[in-house]
């Protein structure tokens, strides 16, 4: 991946948007491996941190706002990044925000105890992970993508053969047409109700959350 990005701009003057899951994108950060108890026993070198490594400070990690797993790494919970403070200073701008993290009043938060990202790093700071941040607002506004229909997805009986040989959302190997209908009105249904969907059901309370840290 850093291979075929570094080509791109390695031409003079040329700039790259990558998007891409956060994991690979990681430049400064490097992302512990761990075992069940939380013990970090190596360190990833993932896209990013490669890239960093070549581009320096031509590379800016601009990373969204989203929960992050939280717990034992064994069983994983989700929490609000830094106990949902980024959350509750930001709703009261009642719109998406985008920042630079250096010099901002969030630079030197640290990750709480639990976070996956400081396993491996206590000491762990909102700086140390990212340069730039996009909070585009509280997890109730979130929104699933949207489903591409079989009908669309698979148009023709060849096209319909191949994804039935591995259906793209269960995994399940040779499956009939019928249950691929199924299956893709269980994926549509589910996508209706993200929180569930994702398990972020006990976060929805986080503005009353701002609220009692305000009193």
């Amino acid at each position: 991946m850093a291979d075929l990005v570094g080509k791109h701009v390695s031409a003079e003057g040329r700039r790259v948007v990558v998007y891409c899951g956060m994991h690979h994108a990681f430049t400064r950060y490097y992302q512990a491996e761990l075992d069940n108890a939380g013990r970090a026993s190596g360190y990833m070198d993932r896209m990013g941190n490669i890239l960093s490594r070549r581009f320096g400070e031509r590379v800016f990690l601009i990373a969204l706002h989203k929960p992050i797993w939280c717990g034992s790494p064994a069983e994983p919970s989700y929490c609000l990044p830094f106990a949902g403070r980024v959350d509750c200073a930001l709703a009261e701008a009642g719109k998406p925000v985008g920042f630079d993290v250096v010099g901002s009043p969030f630079a030197e938060l640290p990750f709480e105890p639990g976070d996956y990202y400081g396993y491996g790093r206590p000491a762990l700071r909102f700086i140390d992970y990212t340069d730039g941040y996009v909070w585009s607002g509280g997890i109730e506004s979130f929104r699933a993508v949207t489903i591409i229909p079989l009908h669309e997805y698979a148009p023709d009986a060849a096209a319909l053969a191949q994804v039935a040989k591995e259906d793209p959302f269960e995994g399940e190997r040779e499956v009939s047409e019928q249950r691929l209908e199924a299956i893709w009105a269980q994926e549509v249904e589910a996508c209706r109700d993200l929180l569930t969907k994702r398990r972020w059901q006990h976060l929805a309370g986080w503005r009353q959350r701002c609220r009692e840290q305000d009193r």
